[in-house]
């Protein structure tokens, strides 16, 4: 797991130097830039996932875990 977790750390530095060039050039491609963001995006949030805790109760076969609730104050 910390294996793809530091792929997809070093695939989303490529985008962000690929984003800085393509930000820096006389005329950037607003297209590319809108798919450099959207794919740093993703994974960022692929990233967040392998970094979430798992559950520390156990579950039984067949049930289904409740969605955390946040209390705001």
């Amino acid at each position: 797991m910390l294996d793809r977790l530091e792929s997809l750390r070093q695939r989303h530095a490529q985008l962000d130097q690929r984003l800085n060039v393509e930000l820096t050039r006389l005329h950037p491609n607003q297209i590319d830039i809108s798919r450099l963001k959207i794919e740093k995006l993703r994974l960022k949030d692929q990233m967040a996932l392998l970094m979430k805790p798992l559950p520390t109760a156990s579950l039984h076969i067949g049930e289904v875990p409740l969605p955390e609730r946040r209390i705001e104050s």
